[in-house]
């Protein structure tokens, strides 16, 4: 009998932790919000009117905009969420050794909101790309131009260039 009494133990703390509460984890608004439907539209006339009509009857489009949706909606409250995030970090001290990440997120944020410096610097920083520019003077040197743009990620004529798309 004395073999099975840590047995019954076990499974008696497995079930008490079981039972346990749990943590209140935030939940997401369901996926389908039915206060955004029209229920005076049928389906079967109109479902877009059905499926969407009270969003868009209380919805205004903000004046910056042309279009608004749902998706908007996404994007601003993602954007709202990585600013809070990049505003946190710029002002949060941390050792680079031990968070590296956050370092380098609060130190981009802050640098781009560093006006005093930017005004300053003017366009010093983008000297080397105004010289290489300047020094175009045939079709090659212009290839070697828009491949460097490309090559550092930034917007040129040809968006990409592979040997086999290379202009000759």
């Amino acid at each position: 009998m004395k073999p099975f009494i840590p047995i019954i133990i076990s499974i008696f703390c497995a079930f008490a932790l079981r039972a346990a509460t749990q943590p209140q984890v935030e939940q997401n608004p369901p996926p389908l919000d039915p206060k955004n439907m029209d229920t005076s539209v049928k389906p079967g006339d109109d479902f877009f009117r059905y499926a969407n009509g009270a969003w868009i009857k209380r919805t205004e489009i903000p004046p910056e905009y042309s279009r608004w949706g749902a998706f908007n909606e996404l994007i601003e409250h993602n954007n709202d969420a990585l600013h809070a995030i990049a505003e946190k970090t710029s002002t949060t001290h941390v050792d680079p050794k031990l968070a590296p990440e956050t370092q380098k997120v609060g130190d981009y944020y802050a640098s781009g909101m560093d006006e005093k410096t930017i005004e300053a610097q003017r366009t010093k920083p983008l000297e080397e790309e105004f010289k290489r520019i300047d020094a175009i003077k045939d079709r090659a040197d212009l290839l070697k131009a828009i491949a460097h743009l490309d090559r550092e990620g930034s917007a040129c004529p040809i968006a990409t260039i592979t040997p086999s798309r290379m202009p000759t």
